[in-house]
């Protein structure tokens, strides 16, 4: 169950990141490059508290744990 979690996190991350790539490419507005930065901040974000989840839930396991239980990263 959590694997489904981190994946959908990932995957929630490259859609934020892409849309950024595509108002980036088809917008010279400066509000539109404003949102593009914040989604792309986002995305990076997200991916960053996913991979260290990733990593947190694999020593967790190593050491016969389960999966996370908290949050997985603190606000920033």
């Amino acid at each position: 169950m959590c694997n489904s979690h981190l994946q959908r996190s990932f995957e929630v991350s490259e859609d934020l990141i892409q849309q950024a790539n595509t108002i980036e490419q088809s917008c010279s507005h400066d509000g539109c490059l404003v949102l593009a930065g914040i989604l792309r901040d986002c995305g990076l974000k997200v991916r960053g508290a996913t991979v260290r989840a990733q990593d947190e839930m694999g020593r967790e396991m190593e050491e016969g744990g389960n999966c996370l239980t908290g949050p997985v990263a603190s606000a920033s």
